[in-house]
């Protein structure tokens, strides 16, 4: 019997790291759907390049999740076909030198959902995504350093509290998880033009009108706070799924992350040395939420599974089994975290190796 028999009321965690996430995801699903799973995903928390991602399954099946059949015939190949044609970094590079878009020279997470929009054409919002599976969209609030969320039509974070956002558009919700600190910058939301509410203690289940101290909240890429997103579901202090996730028995966690490397630190008047620091914390954060949810599998056989392109999980023998060449392995693991255009090739290669990871990592459980 196949180990995927065992798979029921999936929760997918879906990692930041720019168009190199996406496809790696891409290939996750692709395994999915190829063993009939894609009818069990019951909950996605994402990040970046993996809310890029959703957002695009979402869009390609019509605000629907997509079933088996229809990713693997229809919805793969246009993302296939809109990554290998497209360039969302440089599409919105472009619009930000027209002068009607000057004005969002220190706002230029605006100007990637407006590319989102026009460039991808996804013109939906919050309320036009179905409930099911839950979609949890991650960012982190600037002002407060939590993790800010877009769920089920409402967003906010525990400390601001929560308001209905079902007008908000989904492509700006999108470039939240593309607003990177260094070179894109936050998306701003007026906090005057929403009701939040907030409960008035833990777990009470009453809640209170609240007013957010700042009348704009600028929400960055949420893998300033998790570039996993696998908050939505784990508590990392108890090493469980949280009890308060509905449906979901089987966690798992695709991680299309680049271990911090070796090199010299950047000009001290450069931006790259701001963005190397910030590296270096982001890293920390991911290797310690790694070492805890593993440690969960381990202890808790047949709840989750986590796969990655590192070379600590899958060697080259093992890839090579599952039909990957030494050029797609190198391919995948070396990678830009870009928003950039993407090769055929290139795409192929990280699909592949998601799809042959998930494979792997199934056969381990």
């Amino acid at each position: 019997m196949s180990n995927t028999t065992i798979l029921n009321n999936i929760g997918l965690s879906l990692s930041g790291g720019g168009v190199r996430a996406l496809a790696f995801h891409a290939g996750l699903l692709k395994f999915l759907a190829e063993n009939g799973l894609m009818e069990k995903v019951t909950n996605v928390s994402s990040v970046s390049g993996g809310s890029l991602f959703t957002g695009l399954v979402f869009h390609y099946a019509k605000n629907r999740w997509a079933g088996d059949t229809e990713y693997l015939n229809s919805v793969l190949p246009q993302i296939r076909k809109l990554m290998t044609t497209t360039s969302l970094q440089k599409s919105s590079m472009e619009a930000l030198i027209k002068p009607s878009n000057w004005k969002n020279i220190l706002n230029r997470g605006a100007v990637i959902a407006q590319t989102i929009e026009s460039l991808w054409g996804i013109k939906s919002h919050l309320s036009d995504i179905p409930q099911a599976p839950v979609w949890t969209i991650n960012g982190t609030n600037g002002e407060n350093g939590r993790r800010f969320r877009f769920k089920n039509g409402t967003m906010g974070d525990y400390k601001t509290g929560y308001a209905a956002a079902g007008s908000f558009k989904t492509a700006t919700a999108m470039a939240v998880s593309a607003a990177f600190p260094i070179g894109i910058g936050p998306v701003e939301i007026e906090t005057e033009k929403y009701i939040w509410e907030r409960e008035t203690g833990w777990n009470t289940g009453k809640t209170e009108r609240v007013y957010p101290p700042y009348k704009k909240m600028h929400v960055y890429d949420g893998g300033l706070y998790d570039n996993l997103g696998t908050e939505a579901f784990f508590d990392i202090g108890r090493q469980s799924i949280k009890t308060s996730v509905k449906n979901l028995d089987f966690m798992i966690v695709s991680d299309a992350g680049t271990p911090f490397d070796d090199k010299p630190v950047p000009n001290p008047l450069s931006f790259g040395r701001a963005s190397n620091l910030v590296n270096i914390l982001m890293d920390q954060d991911r290797s310690l939420r790694v070492r805890s949810f593993q440690n969960f599998f381990i202890n808790n056989r047949g709840s989750g599974m986590y796969i990655s392109m590192g070379a600590e999980l899958f060697n080259a023998d093992d890839l090579h089994a599952a039909g990957l060449t030494t050029d797609e392995i190198n391919t995948a693991r070396n990678y830009p975290t870009t928003l950039e255009i993407m090769k055929e090739k290139d795409f192929d290669a990280l699909v592949k190796y998601g799809c042959a990871a998930a494979a792997l990592s199934v056969k381990n459980l």
